[in-house]
């Protein structure tokens, strides 16, 4: 055997444990660990002034002199005034508790808004996992099975266990917008690990979307390729060596 064809045939053994280490690499972090992604995006939410304006109304019609007023033109002189106190009073403390808490200065007061999206991959279940929000929130949570949860002013929102192939969409209002710091400091925390917040990547056309999808493949088959293309031409050049050294002989 000529040392072109041996170098040729160290080359391609060299190739081919590069590609099954590359492809072995490449889905072992799935199969042996609970592994779990997180994105973001923050917003500054704001409503529609209209709907503002409506809702201090309604907070001004209820409050109980006007309700006692309202009783007073539906059934004037029917009822004496301590009773018609005490009606107006009972009703706008039942209508006005369902405003209390997170709601208490209404929607208008939620300047801040994320979305997150939780993907799991990997073979091995996400256990006992926790989202630490910046602040305080409204938070509502879906999941795979489309079940949901509702957090009010929580910034610890306890989920579901992930297992493969789950995505988790978190939606959560704030009384303040979210700065670049607040933003990071989004997390999940689970049984076996950590997972930090990133920013979304966009990803336009369906040629692009394509590959986000099944870059896991395509990165290892374009270096396979790589390795390829390398033998290719380290076997011009031995080639070329060989003969010139064998012809000066």
């Amino acid at each position: 055997m000529t040392i072109s064809n041996l170098w040729k045939a160290a080359l391609g053994a060299a190739t081919m444990l590069a590609a099954i280490v590359t492809v072995f690499s490449a889905f072992k972090k799935e199969d042996s660990q609970a592994y779990v992604d997180v994105y973001t995006r923050s917003y500054t939410y704001n409503i529609p002034p209209s709907y503002s304006q409506l809702a201090n109304e309604v907070h001004e019609l209820t409050d109980y002199m006007n309700i006692y007023d309202e009783i007073e033109k539906a059934l004037p002189g029917r009822l004496s005034h301590q009773d018609q106190l005490d009606i107006s009073k009972n009703l706008s403390k039942k209508i006005n508790k369902l405003w209390s808490g997170a709601y208490s200065d209404g929607l208008s007061s939620l300047d801040g808004f994320s979305y997150i999206k939780i993907y799991s991959s990997g073979s091995t279940a996400a256990k006992n996992p926790v989202l630490d929000l910046p602040k305080d929130s409204i938070t509502f949570v879906r999941y795979s099975d489309n079940s949901t949860s509702e957090h009010i002013g929580e910034r610890r929102i306890k989920l579901k266990d992930l297992y493969n192939s789950d995505l988790v969409e978190v939606w959560s209002w704030y009384k303040s917008s979210l700065n670049n710091d607040e933003t990071s400091r989004i997390r999940l925390k689970h049984d076996t690990g950590i997972s930090y917040s990133r920013t979304p990547v966009e990803v336009w056309g369906s040629k692009a979307q394509w590959y986000a999808e099944n870059h896991r493949l395509i990165e290892p088959a374009l270096l396979v390729l790589g390795f390829f293309t390398l033998i290719f031409f380290s076997s011009f050049i031995v080639d070329a060596l060989y003969k010139g050294e064998k012809t000066n002989n």
